[in-house]
């Protein structure tokens, strides 16, 4: 089982992007963002539990493959599971405003997105950027 999980600021300070890839309980991290004066770039490994890509890949099961907001400039997120033959991808282009009938979707998508965003970022801990 491998997750790969993409994330891509859209237009802000920082402009930062990075994607993970998981597997057999190790995730790799790589990201760059603007750091004031030009790119940088940093690389880091941290645990990555099989029973998180699971609980991730269940929670994307049955979600479109790509949810457009329309919103220009905004963030991005993509979640991709392949196992045992199978390949689950969602990609969502943030917006400011979901349509009632896909909000339940994009709650569920940021339900699994949340908790690997919150650890990322705070292991990349950008000057300047706020953790939430």
């Amino acid at each position: 089982m491998k997750l790969t999980a993409q994330h891509n600021d859209g237009f802000t300070t920082h402009l930062v992007r990075w994607t993970l890839t998981a597997a057999d309980g190790v995730a790799s991290v790589t990201a760059q963002w603007f750091n004031g004066s030009g790119r940088e770039t940093r690389t880091f490994t941290m645990p990555f539990s099989d029973t998180m890509i699971q609980s991730i890949a269940n929670a994307i099961d049955g979600l479109q493959p790509t949810y457009d907001g329309t919103t220009d400039d905004f963030p991005d997120y993509e979640l991709c599971v392949e196992s045992d033959g199978r390949l689950l991808r969602t990609h969502v282009y943030d917006s400011i405003a979901w349509d009632d009938d896909v909000k339940p979707e994009i709650e569920r998508f940021m339900n699994a997105w949340q908790p690997i965003f919150r650890v990322v970022e705070r292991t990349l801990a950008i000057p300047g950027r706020e953790y939430k």
